[in-house]
């Protein structure tokens, strides 16, 4: 869960890490879904780093804290996930699907 949601949801679980781990990712890290450079494949010294990586590369301590973050944006995640489900339900409702 914890490294699904620093890739599909990096902007809620960052603030998730700085509003309740207090633990602030640096500014430079690529929030945004994508680690690349206006859509092009570029060599990994010129990429942003993800949160996944930062995530990684800090350790146990750091994984904890997400792990714990990742708990406290879950509900927030699944509420946007029925969200997203009823709006289908209501196309198939309104036939057009």
């Amino acid at each position: 869960m914890t490294m699904t949601y620093a890739k599909s949801y990096p902007k809620i679980l960052a603030h998730s890490l700085c509003t309740n781990m207090l633990l602030v990712p640096p500014k430079d890290l690529a929030l945004d879904g994508s680690s690349d450079v206006n859509g092009t494949t570029i060599k990994s010294t010129d990429r942003k780093m993800t949160l996944e990586e930062w995530i990684v590369e800090g350790g146990i301590g750091r994984l904890s804290y997400a792990i714990l973050a990742a708990q406290s944006c879950e509900e927030d995640i699944q509420e946007m996930h029925k969200t997203e489900r009823q709006k289908i339900v209501d196309k198939y409702s309104d036939g057009k699907e």
